[in-house]
């Protein structure tokens, strides 16, 4: 299907020069992802040594990028990411032990129940509440405001906790890669047909659920 929508006279003729981004507004809208690896910056988290995470140092796979910025070069990259992201799953399953990384072990586990104490009773709603309490206020966070992003399939997704030392977070922000790119939307739909709107959310990868959360 890729090889035939990348030959398609229609398709190149719907997405070439269709929503072209320079790469000033890429980075002034906060664009990340395959939005901003278009324009031809290969900004990605997963080879950030500052920001690295997981396991993606043991596994080798490429970024890529385009060079006009347009619906075209958006489509290329999101469709090679998806291969990409194949060969990633087959190196773990083929490579990666029990002894890669480790024994990883809990020190704590909270909230566990016994169904055989007389105290908990799966069938009354009390002893549900009592559960649910005692899961979820165990954990005392620490003072502080933390922040992490991992790269997702649209971009950049990251949570920021700002705690006051209790057991529920004082605030919690998420950043949805969607909202960014959303901005971008009059500034590619100027000069163009309305129904280029179509290719435009498309290749954007607009989902509104996430945008209004």
């Amino acid at each position: 299907m890729f090889i035939s929508l990348f030959n398609n006279r229609v398709w190149k003729l719907r997405l070439v020069n269709v929503g072209i981004i320079d790469k000033n507004s890429a980075v002034l809208f906060g664009a990340t992802g395959p939005i901003l690896k278009s324009v031809g910056m290969s900004k990605d988290l997963r080879v950030s040594q500052a920001e690295q995470y997981a396991a993606y140092e043991a596994v080798s796979f490429r970024v890529f990028v385009g060079i006009y910025g347009d619906s075209f070069d958006r489509f290329l990259i999101r469709s090679r990411e998806l291969f990409e992201s194949m060969h990633i799953i087959l190196q773990t399953l083929n490579t990666f032990t029990s002894s890669t990384f480790g024994i990883i072990t809990i020190n704590k586990f909270y909230g566990v129940f016994s169904s055989k104490s007389k105290s908990y009773n799966k069938t009354r709603m009390e002893s549900l509440i009592i559960k649910f309490k005692t899961a979820s206020d165990f954990i005392q966070l620490n003072n502080g405001i933390s922040y992490k992003a991992v790269e997702a399939g649209k971009g950049e997704f990251g949570v920021l906790i700002v705690s006051a030392g209790e057991s529920n977070p004082y605030r919690a922000f998420l950043r949805s890669p969607a909202y960014n790119h959303l901005q971008l939307l009059p500034l590619l739909g100027s000069g163009h047909y309305f129904a280029d709107l179509i290719t435009l959310v498309g290749t954007l990868d607009l989902v509104f659920g996430e945008i209004d959360r």
